[in-house]
This record gives structure tokens, sequence and C-alpha cells, in this order.
């Protein structure tokens, strides 16, 4: 039953978005004319539905009025009314509607531009003109919609596009969208107008012009595309070696002239052309190899690397030997682009065993592309193979990432090679998201060895499991298992903040904190909180802790210690202060200040030592109101502070405070004047030393060194004589630091004081005031004295005589020195040969000519090599004689008897007739010779 017209048109007005929708889906079935102009209204309805069944039940009512409404629709905030109100004016293409159709090019729905360029390519062929010049406009995505527009046109917009692509005044955009259009048509007769866009400046424009020449596959451009390969935009080349591919068995030839061209740049895109036309270009390839140099093979071979034929497989297995090493690099690399088989392997493993390391680790990596080849193959060779080979097995494991591996990486660590383990153990580390269960044995072991390569193969690993053994490592008697632990949580970082900080709270060695403080320590701004939390403890040990953490990370954390002074907890205020000590930064000056007033006498105490410890002049004047207090303490602390701070305006008081009846004081006061050391103190200081007390006299002279002054000579000189030696070394150590002590004798008399520490103390003095009337006692001194005083001699004679000086007698001693020894190695020579242990003899003669160069210790030595019936070394050390003491009678005398031993007569004879050329010889000499020559004659 059709429902009444008067009742539906008031429906469409109903408030109610459900009545109105129905009212208006009613009318879809059943159109009428008397509903038009409230439909129409119905365009401008809120709600969406309403909008779209309105266009629908005005679809069939068409006429003027209804396309303008629609017209102003296309820009609806709906998709759906978008999409139907093109939908229903694209039936009717004509200028009307032309401008609406082409701005929803522009649409923001992919939907919509599609269904309005499908539309606009169903217009009349006088409508392409103008569609194409919609190229210019500034949107891409209506640029992209129009191309898509005219592509479905076809053969319709050939000659538009022909004839628009011959003027030259358009937009680079424009010629860009022409270009494409011309490949997506396959133009083939555009192509040489298309070689004119190959000379343009526009990087865009050259590379649609290039993929567009590339698909139209005229064979004649070949030799214009091949200009481009060396292009230096990436882009560029890209899309040229593109268009070559496309053209396939047809440019090889000229790809093929290209390996061998002088460019790297030029070789390397052939060879990626050449890969990319594939097996067409295997036949070309091969027939040039052998043709080709050494470069020229390379660059083939790169070619074919991507072409997975068994000829080529081959070929690559075999050159994996060749003697060029690129070629060999690039063999090996290739194999891993083809199966594996027993071939492949049997060469690859060879070629583990090859010199060069990178040739070495390129057949791993190929050995671990192989993902089919079974776990138990690579498993077996860790075990049987040699050294080198478990090397790369376990190399090969680490590049393959298979857990399965692990546990076999494991029983490495119990070899005795240390080189595999240390490779197993960063293949191990390399690993991500290891199975803990295999680790944590071992980790908790007895074993040192095991648990040292353990720990190091899991830094890097982020896991908590391993916290606790972790933390037990660094408690390990073994330096490297500590190192691992601490690397380990250094890698961990920000996560292992909340678990070292648990540490703390329980019972583990000072080894433990003591690495968990300097890890903290390093993580500074992201520890911040669990170092504070170590201060608001209740436990002195964490407080400790804490403070020691807080100093490691310095200025850092004082923000954070300061807002802990604010604190109403005593104690934290304690905490706090006691790492701002160790800190001592000017920055804590202020909040110091006021914690002077603090109610708490323990919290003022440690403030003043902050202040002191800080040593900033700006703090003196508060730090001297201190001084009014009764308190003993207070006032010592205060009198420290100011010492550290060195501040000469508190001169008055410490003056003052010298006198006070307090000794504590008094020292205090002493100490504070030795490190300020103002003018100031010498007059107060000479007069004190007439009432100093004996517990206070060795601060005093310590004092007096630190002023360094010639006023103080004569009480240091009378108290040389002191005989308590711990008051006489500091005596002694004052003197050496006066500019000059005239009582130089009374100094030179302590070198033979009994007490070791004395002697050195004189000793060193002597040479800083550099005494000259000390040199002869201090060589004296030297060869009495042990080896450390020795020392301290020699730099006390170097200070004094100057460095020349120095050189000159050093060198004298060690002479004296070495002549000594000399003479002492002879003397046992001499004892030697007493005995006839002749060896001996010359083993001592030996060093004495080290250290001497004397005849008397050569003479012995033949003597001693002629015992040994050594002749010839006998010989040569008489000859070494005779050239030191050329006509020595003894020597050749000597020298015929070594010969009258060797039966060497003719010799004997030369030496006498030598002999006796002499105008006077010793009348043993003569009966020598004639006695020889008797034996000579009887024999």
């Amino acid at each position: 039953m059709i429902p009444e017209l008067d009742i539906l048109l008031i429906q469409l007005q109903d408030g109610r978005d459900n009545v109105r929708i129905e009212a208006v889906r009613t009318l879809v079935k059943y159109p009428n004319k008397l509903a038009k102009s409230t439909l129409l209204k119905n365009l401008n309805d809120s709600n969406s539905d309403v909008r779209y069944y309105s266009v629908l039940a005005l679809s069939t009512l068409m006429d003027s009025s209804v396309s303008q409404a629609l017209i102003e629709m296309v820009h609806d905030s709906s998709r759906l009314v978008r999409l139907v109100v093109l939908k229903e004016l694209g039936k009717n293409p004509s200028s009307a509607i032309y401008e609406s159709m082409v701005d929803a090019l522009a649409d923001i729905d992919e939907d919509v531009r599609s269904l309005a360029a499908d539309s606009l390519s169903r217009f009349p062929d006088r409508f392409i003109a103008q569609i194409l010049n919609e190229f210019s406009s500034s949107s891409w995505i209506k640029r992209n919609q129009i191309f898509k527009t005219i592509s479905l046109m076809g053969i319709r917009a050939h000659d538009p596009v022909r004839k628009l692509l011959k003027r030259d005044d358009l937009h680079r955009e424009q010629y860009y969208w022409l270009i494409k259009l011309v490949g997506e048509f396959r133009l083939k007769d555009q192509s040489r107008i298309l070689l004119t866009f190959l000379k343009s400046q526009d990087d865009e424009v050259l590379i649609i012009t290039l993929e567009t020449l590339g698909s139209l596959g005229f064979l004649e451009i070949i030799p214009d595309l091949i200009k481009f390969l060396d292009h230096p935009i990436d882009r560029v080349r890209e899309a040229c070696i593109k268009a070559l591919s496309s053209h396939g068995e047809y440019a090889v030839s000229f790809l093929m002239d290209k390996l061998s061209n002088e460019s790297r740049v030029i070789r390397l895109s052939a060879s990626r052309t050449l890969e990319n036309i594939g097996d067409m270009a295997i036949a070309p390839l091969l027939d040039k190899f052998y043709d080709r140099d050494k470069e020229g093979r390379f660059w083939i071979l790169d070619a074919l690397k991507k072409l997975k034929v068994p000829m080529v497989k081959s070929i690559f297995t075999s050159l994996c030997n060749d003697d060029d090493y690129d070629i060999q690099m690039l063999s090996i690399s290739a194999l891993s682009e083809f199966e594996w088989d027993d071939e492949i392997l049997d060469v690859l493993f060879q070629l583990l065993s090859n010199e060069e390391w990178k040739i070495r680790s390129e057949a791993a990596r190929t050995l671990a592309s192989y993902k089919s080849i079974p776990n138990d193959y690579f498993i077996q060779q860790l075990q049987i193979g040699d050294v080198n080979i478990k090397y790369w097995m376990i190399k090969t494991i680490e590049m393959k990432q298979d857990y399965t591996y692990l546990p076999i990486l494991l029983e490495v660590f119990n070899a005795s090679d240390w080189n595999l383990k240390m490779c197993a153990s960063d293949a191990i580390q390399k690993f991500q998201s290891k199975p803990s269960e295999i680790f944590l044995d071992p980790l908790r072991g007895i074993d040192e060895n095991i648990k040292y390569w353990v720990s190091r193969s899991l830094i890097g690993d982020l896991s908590s499991v391993y916290i606790e053994p972790m933390l037990l490592c660094l408690d390990s008697t073994q330096s490297g298992i500590r190192e691992n632990a601490y690397s380990f949580f250094e890698a961990m970082g920000v996560k292992s903040i909340p678990y070292l900080r648990q540490a703390f709270t329980e019972i583990r060695s000072r080894v433990v904190y003591t690495s968990i403080a300097d890890l903290l320590a390093g993580m500074k701004a992201n520890a911040f909180d669990e170092v504070l939390s170590l201060f608001r403890s209740s436990e002195k040990d964490e407080v400790y802790w804490g403070s020691v953490i807080a100093q490691k990370m310095g200025v850092k954390i004082l923000p954070e210690l300061h807002s802990l002074l604010e604190s109403q907890d005593w104690k934290v205020r304690l905490n706090a202060l006691q790492a701002i000590e160790k800190i001592a930064s000017k920055d804590s000056i202020p909040i110091l200040l006021e914690l002077l007033e603090d109610e708490y006498f323990s919290i003022r105490k440690l403030a003043v030592n902050c202040l002191g410890q800080i040593k900033d002049i700006s703090v003196s004047s508060p730090l001297e109101h201190l001084m009014e207090v009764d308190d003993i303490e207070m006032r010592l602390l205060v009198i420290r502070a100011l010492g550290n701070i060195c501040s000469i305006e508190s001169d008055d008081l410490l003056i003052h405070s010298l006198r006070d009846e307090n000794w504590l004081i008094q020292r205090e006061c002493l100490r504070a004047m030795g490190k300020i050391r103002s003018d100031k103190f010498l007059v107060p200081l000479r007069d004190y030393i007439k009432i100093v007390s004996e517990n206070l006299k060795e601060e005093l002279i310590e004092n007096i060194g630190y002023f360094r002054n010639a006023s103080f000579e004569d009480i240091l000189s009378i108290w040389l004589n002191e005989e308590d030696e711990s008051l006489l070394q500091k005596v002694i150590i004052a003197i050496s630091a006066l500019p000059k002590f005239n009582d130089y004798e009374k100094l030179c008399t302590l070198l033979k004081h009994e007490n070791w520490s004395v002697k050195k103390e004189a000793i060193v003095a002597l040479g800083r005031l550099r005494v000259k009337y000390s040199v002869k006692e201090l060589k004296q001194s030297l060869q009495k004295s042990d080896s450390i005083l020795r020392v301290h001699i020699k730099e006390s004679l170097k200070n004094i005589l100057g460095d020349e000086t120095w050189k000159n007698l050093l060198a004298e001693y060690v002479d004296s020195s070495r002549l000594e020894q000399a003479e002492k190695f002879f003397k046992d020579a001499k004892t030697f040969a007493q005995n006839k242990k002749w060896k001996e003899v010359i083993s001592s003669l030996t060093k004495a000519k080290a250290l001497s160069d004397q005849i008397k210790y050569l003479n012995l030595q033949a003597k001693a090599y002629a015992e040994l019936q050594d002749y010839k070394k006998a010989e040569e050390i008489f000859l070494i004689i005779l050239q030191k003491k050329p006509g020595d009678i003894r020597i050749f005398s000597n020298l015929a008897m070594l010969h009258f031993v060797q039966k060497n007569y003719t010799r004997v004879e030369a030496i006498f007739e030598k002999l006796e050329a002499k105008e006077s010889l010793p009348k043993e000499v003569i009966q020598l010779i004639e006695k020889v020559r008797l034996k000579i004659k009887a024999k």
C-alpha cells in the first residue's frame, strides 16, 4: 500500500531523525514530483542519512534545479553523500558539472576521488584538452587523479597528449605527467620527442623520461640511456638501470662494454643491470669472461652472482680458490645465493683454513647463510675439528643465532684453549633473549673457570633472573668474575637500580657494597631517588653508603640533598650533611649558614665542618662569631675550619686563641697558623716558644717549618741537641725548610747518629740547604750506608754540587765501584787457578772483563784456555794482548810455547827469529829458546 504524500511530507519535517529517514526512504521507492521542493530542502538536513536518501529520491526527478542543488553538495561532509552525488551527476556529463568533478579529484576520500576520475573519463572528447590543463594544479593528489582519468579515456586521449607534448611553454609538472601518459599509452612514435627531455635539468622529469623510454622498448635509444649509468643522482641511475633492464638481451652487448669502463660507478650500474636482465645475459657474460682482465672478470662475476643456474654455481665454486683476492671473496659470497651441496661444503671448509682472515670469515658467513644444513653437522665439526675449525664453527653458530647450539657452546668453556672460550663467550653474548635455565646453575656453581666465562657471556643480557647470581659474583675472590658482574649491571643500566638499592638492605660484603655504590654513582640522575632513600633509612650502614654514592655523584645530586635538609627528622638532616661535607660545593653555603643556628648541636657541628671543607673565605665572619660560645668542641671545629679556609681575616682571632688556657685550642691554633702562614704569626710564635708545653712542642716545631722563616734559625739550632729522636727528626725537617742554616756542623755530626731516620733526615736537609761543607762527609757515608740511604745521599750530593759536577763525581764513583768489583772477580779467578778449576777461572774473568778491561785478566784467561786445550781461543787472547803491548817478549814466549804444544814448529821458529832480532833479550828467554830448539831436534 502506497502511503499518503501529505503524511510523508509532514514526516520529512519531523524533529526526529529516524522518522525523517523512514519517510525519505519511502520516497526513494515511490518518487513523486510534488515532494521535490521538500526533498531539495532536506538536502541541507543535519542528518547525513536524510541527505543521502534525499539525493537518491531526487535522482529520478532530475532537472536543472535538481542538478544545481546536487552540484552544491559535492563538498558535503558525509562521504556517502558525496559518492552518491558524484554518481548521479556523472550520468549526464556537461560543462555545468565539470568544475565540480575536477574539484572532487582532490577529495580526502580515495573512493570519492576514484569515482570522480571515472566520471570525468566519460566526458566528451572536447573536454580532454581542458582536463589535461589541470596538470598545472598545485595539488599532487589532483594531478595524480587527472592522470588516472586520462588513462581511463584510452585511445581517445592519444592525439591530445601528442599535441600538448609538442608545446614548449608548459610547466614542469605538465611535462612530467604528459611523459608518464606516453609510457602508459605506449606511444612509441613519441620516442624522439622524449629524447629531448633527457637534456632536462629537472631530476623528476629526467627520471620519468628514463622510465617511459624503458617501457616503450625503442631499441635505438639504448646508447642514449647508457649515458646515464654514472649520473651523480642515485634515483636517476636507478631509473636508467630499470629502463635498460626492460630492453633485455638487446642491451647486453652495450652493458658488456661498460664492464671494463674506468668509472667504478658505471661498472657497478652495468653489473646491476645485467643482473636484472637475468638468464638472457648468462651466455654473453660467460663468453667474454676469460677474455677480460682481472677487473673485467670481477664485474662479470658481480653480474652473474644473482643468476641461480648450475653453470654459474660451478664457476663460483671453482673460483673460490682463485689467486685474485677480490674474485675469491666475491665467489665465496656468491655461493650463498645457491642451494648447498657436498661440493660447496667441502670448498667452504677448505677455505676455513685459508691464510687470509677475511676469506675465512666470508666462508663462515656463507656457511651460516645455509639454513637447511642440519644442526648436528656443525655440532659434530665443533667436537671433532681442529682448533681452527672449532673457532670458525663457533663463529658460524654465532651468525646462525639458533638457541639449540647454546649447550654445546657452554661445553667449550671446559676446553683448554683460551681463544676458543673467548670466542664462545662472545658468540653467546650476541644471542638475544637467551633461555636462562642453562646459565643459572653454572653461575651458582663452585667452578670458578666456568663461572668466569658464563658471567662474561651474560654481559648485555637484560633479564632480571640473573641479578641475584650476579650479586654473588660481585663477591667472588676472582677479580675477573667481579669485573664481569660489574659490567653486567652496567650494561643493564636503569633496570638494575631497584635491585641494587635492595642489596643494601641485605647482609653482603663490603666489596659488593663498594661495587654497587660505583654502579649507582655512574647512573647519576636515574638513581637519585634510590640514593636519597638511603639517607632516610634508620640503618647506619645504608646512610654511610648513601654518603659514599653521593660523593661519587658530586654536585649533580646537591639539590636533592639540600631538600633533605628541610626534613623534620634531625637524623635525615645529619645524614644529608655528611654527604654534603664530602661533596664540598659552594652551592651549599647559604643553607649551611642557616644550619649554624639549628637546634641540634650535632647539626651545627657538622655544618661548621662542611663550611671548612668548602674553603670559601666569605664564611669566615659567621664562623668567627661561633668562637664566643663556651663549648670547647665547637671552638675547636671553628678554628679547624678557619685553618682550612686559610682566612687572613682571622689572624687576630687565632693569635688570641693561641694564649687560651686549653691546650687542645692551642694545638688547633698552631695547625691553623701552619696552613695560613701569615707574617703576623711570626712574633706571637716566637713568644709562644718560651711557654710551650712539652706535649705541644712537636706540633710547634712542625708549624715553624711551614713558615720557612730564617728568624727561627737560632731556636732550631738549640733544639738540635734534643735527645728525643722523634722531636729531633721534626727539628731537622723544619731546618731543611729554611732558606739557609749556618750551624751546619751540627747537622753533619748527625750523619753518624745511631737512629736511621735521623740520619736520613740529616742527609736530606744537607741536600736541600746545599751545604758544600758536607760533601766530604756525604762521600764517606756513601760507601758505608745501605742502599736506601745511598739513594738519598746521591740526591743530596746532586743538589749541592750541581748537575755537571755530580755527573763527574758519579762517573768516578761508578768507575771505582766497577774496578773494585772487577778485582774481586780476579781474586776469585786466581783462587780457582790455584785449585786448577779452569772453567770457573774463565767464568770469573769474563765477569771481570765486563767491568774492567785489564791485561792481567787476559793473561790468566789465556792460560786457562791453554790448560783446557782450547788453543785457538788462547791464541786469540795472546794476539789481543800484543795489540795492546806490541813486542812484549813475555807474550811472544808464551805464544811460542802454545804453538810448541800444538807441534806447529814452523810457527815456533818464526817467533824465535823475531825475538832474536831484538837488541837484547833476558837471559831466561835465551835459555828457553835453546832448550825448545833442542827438544824440536830430538823429535
